[in-house]
């Protein structure tokens, strides 16, 4: 079989249209700095592209998480210290209002005190936030020990007080 020269012509005005096309893709890769214009230029690549754009989401959340747990442990921590402060000074008015020499009026005062830090210590363990209170279910059987003890330190020194 012979080849006419207009086949010959047609043929190579294809080959010429494919590799103008194939010089086309690669004037537009180098133009935008990208080695993948559309999806189909490389699947493998692009499958990799895809699962790298979804792992660098869930990376995001994932410190978007980090800094709430922060903040709001920041702010349990502002909290708890302060109940830690008000407890010192509970300890240390029960420790002085044990000692055999204070009048009726210093034990009224300090039984005044210890309720004011007690209920001081019950508002910031039941400080409500966005997602509930700090007293969480781990420290609400503690809290309810807390108020307890503080009761019976109070009906404690009250007894002492109407018994001198």
């Amino acid at each position: 079989m012979r080849i006419s020269d207009t086949q010959f012509s047609q043929m190579m005005l294809q080959s010429l249209q494919i590799n103008n096309a194939g010089l086309g893709k690669v004037m537009q890769q180098m133009a935008t700095g990208d080695r993948l214009t559309k999806l189909s230029d490389d699947p493998m690549a692009s499958i990799k592209l895809l699962n790298l754009d979804r792992e660098g989401a869930a990376i995001s959340q994932y410190q978007r998480n980090i800094a709430n747990v922060k903040t709001t442990l920041s702010s349990q921590e502002v909290h708890l210290d302060s109940v830690n402060e008000s407890l010192k000074s509970m300890r240390e008015l029960v420790l002085w209002g044990a000692n055999g020499s204070l009048t009726d009026e210093d034990r009224l005062g300090m039984m005044l005190s210890l309720r004011a830090y007690a209920n001081l210590c019950s508002r910031r363990l039941m400080r409500k936030t966005k997602k509930g209170t700090i007293c969480s279910r781990v420290l609400k059987p503690i809290h309810q020990l807390f108020l307890m003890r503080v009761v019976v330190s109070i009906l404690l020194m009250a007894t002492a007080t109407s018994v001198l």
